[in-house]
């Protein structure tokens, strides 16, 4: 009996011994696969946000760190070199560990226009609005908002003689940067909304990067006289509105009043 019982815990051991051998054989061979996969994934540096950074911050050395991650995890846009970076301003909260994207990062817009200092988009042109419009005259819009253009002309043979007309022109624009008269703003420092640091209604300019066709459009809008409004977009809207362009007639067939006499005569005399 004793000696069956023997034979019993020495099968047993040998059969755990066994098996804790094929695990371990298991282990360090998936191990190894697992190394040899890791070497053959291409990695890159990688700048990305050192602890949590809020919307229209000046990113310092202390916000930002480098880390080696594997190409396929890197957005578009992933900035490699802390340089480049630094002292730029956020456009939206950063989170730790978040890679850093060159697209929601702007340069600080206290700089004269001689020394702008962003990067203009490839097959882009940069073109300067003046803050003629509430919206830029009281600063409410920064670098990196999303606008709409609209604009009130003139349809008729000329400006005494024709009939305005309000249409939306332009849709989804970004603005690149906002030209403000030059001052200082020390690093880790949160800007105001509009990117200035400063009071409102010292907007020189709005600037924005255009496809050379819209470019001419806008141009044309301001060389014929065009009355030009700026409206805010919200950060997530990217879709094209379709509307209608707005004159007397589109109004007297939306509300349905009558035009005074005086007022329809000189339009039917403007139409002749």
């Amino acid at each position: 009996m004793r000696q069956r019982a023997g034979w019993f815990w020495l099968v047993t051991g040998i059969l755990v011994a066994l098996f804790a051998g094929f695990m371990t054989f298991r282990t360090l061979a998936q191990a190894t696969v697992n190394q040899a996969l890791l070497q053959d994934v291409p990695v890159s540096q990688a700048v990305v946000a050192a602890r949590d950074v809020p919307a229209n911050t000046v990113l310092t050395a202390d916000d930002l760190e480098v880390r080696e991650m594997p190409d396929q995890f890197l957005p578009a846009g992933a900035v490699r070199d802390i340089n480049d970076a630094l002292d730029k301003i956020t456009t939206v909260q950063m989170i730790t560990g978040e890679v850093v994207q060159s697209l929601r990062l702007v340069t600080p817009d206290v700089t004269v226009a001689t020394n702008l200092a962003f990067t203009i988009p490839a097959g882009k042109v940069v073109m300067a609005l003046p803050p003629l419009d509430l919206m830029s005259k009281l600063g409410l819009l920064k670098a990196g908002d999303k606008v709409d253009l609209l604009v009130s002309v003139n349809v008729g043979d000329s400006a005494s003689s024709g009939q305005l007309a309000t249409i939306s022109s332009l849709q989804n624009l970004t603005i690149t940067a906002i030209v403000m008269p030059q001052i200082d703003i020390p690093q880790g420092a949160t800007v105001s909304p509009d990117g200035s640091g400063k009071e409102s209604g010292s907007v020189q300019a709005l600037l924005f990067a255009l496809d050379p066709q819209d470019a001419l459009v806008l141009k044309y809008l301001k060389d014929s006289g065009g009355i030009i409004d700026i409206v805010l977009r919200a950060n997530n809207s990217d879709e094209f509105a379709r509307t209608e362009p707005v004159d007397l007639p589109y109004l007297v067939d939306k509300y349905h009043f009558q035009i005074p006499a005086t007022q329809q005569s000189a339009d039917t005399a403007a139409s002749r």
